[in-house]
């Protein structure tokens, strides 16, 4: 039992679902509203799997920092070993793999390109300032165009792509301050400690700012419906809310909450982009 909860921890559950949903959600919208589609349902699992051994790989390259930053995780904390995670990166990113080859030749080679960003970001793009963030954003919009290719439709997926890039790439500096001390002990060079907490922080908010507009953009530009609006205004509140909470040196409990609050806009965001699509 406590096997299984550590596998749990370590491959973020949450994140799992997350990019299951994003993925099924881009396809039914490539599919006008097609609900039941099995290549459409591979290709989520594939995604996940793929995003959970990203996770993995990332906290084995990560072990270091960890211990400072996120002691409790299963790594730090002696819970898994370095061994015991390789493993399970192996066996979770070839199931991925397995799975998208069986969707159809592009997402085949997605799949595996994929993989190896995810190992690359983990092992050093990561350490690159800006780079690494805009990596992240990159792959997690990838997963929306991912669903649309496995239906060879990805029109409608562009937009909920440079949604989740957005959010993401802003949650990812978020977090690259909340591990300064941690990356400075591991000799790690992120934007925050190249050029300071203040000027990470309104990095992120023009991030958020440009979300704002495209969100609206999208509306506009008469892709979506009057239930994309309603959601995605609330959604704009909440982003709204981000820009004007974040104050010069944020603490740690104020950066994970905003951090939090991204991951939720982020699950609104798909709803609306799931409902409200024309």
């Amino acid at each position: 039992m406590k096997t299984a909860f550590t596998i749990l921890k370590i491959v973020r559950p949450v994140n799992f679902l997350i990019t299951f949903v994003a993925v099924y959600i881009a396809g039914i919208i490539a599919v006008n509203g097609i609900v039941i589609n099995e290549e459409i349902f591979l290709a989520s699992l594939s995604a996940a799997i793929i995003a959970a051994g990203g996770n993995i790989i990332n906290d084995v390259f990560d072990v270091n920092v960890d211990k400072i930053s996120h002691p409790k995780r299963p790594l730090p904390s002696g819970e898994m070993s370095i061994y015991q995670a390789v493993f399970l990166y192996l066996v979770f990113s070839s199931i991925g793999i397995l799975l998208a080859e069986k969707i159809n030749a592009l997402t085949f080679v997605v799949a595996i390109l994929a993989v190896i960003a995810l190992f690359f970001y983990s092992c050093c793009i990561k350490k690159i300032p800006l780079v690494g963030n805009f990596l992240v954003g990159v792959m997690t919009g990838l997963a929306f165009i991912y669903g649309g290719l496995a239906v060879y439709k990805i029109y409608y997926t562009l937009f909920p792509a440079l949604f989740a890039l957005l959010a993401n790439f802003a949650r990812e500096i978020l977090k690259d301050i909340e591990d300064i001390e941690g990356d400075k002990s591991a000799g790690v060079i992120t934007y925050p400690i190249l050029y300071g907490a203040d000027s990470a922080v309104l990095m992120a908010k023009a991030a958020v700012s440009l979300l704002v507009v495209f969100t609206l953009v999208a509306y506009f530009s008469d892709v979506y419906s009057k239930y994309y609006l309603f959601l995605i205004l609330l959604d704009d509140l909440a982003l709204v809310y981000f820009l004007f909470a974040l104050v010069n040196e944020p603490s740690k409990h104020e950066l994970e909450k905003m951090s939090a609050l991204l991951k939720v806009v982020m699950v609104v965001g798909l709803i609306a982009v799931g409902i409200g699509a024309k």
